[in-house]
């Protein structure tokens, strides 16, 4: 993202939205363990790593909306 990462991003939301109502899904190209366990760490619901899997990504979006 050209203004802020997505880790900036989610404090930002966080911010906003203090009893994390919000669910945040982060999409990465790191796909180590370490990296994906930092991001969950930093309070991402989930994760998709690139190239993006389309039904994943719809199945996803479908766990958060029931």
């Amino acid at each position: 993202m050209p203004i802020m990462n997505g880790v900036d991003a989610l404090h930002q939301i966080i911010k906003i939205d203090k009893e994390k109502k919000i669910p945040v899904i982060a999409i990465t190209a790191f796909a180590f363990e370490h990296e994906k366990k930092k991001l969950m760490d930093e309070g991402f619901d989930n994760l998709i790593i690139k190239p993006i899997n389309q039904q994943l990504l719809l199945s996803l979006i479908g766990k958060y909306l029931r």
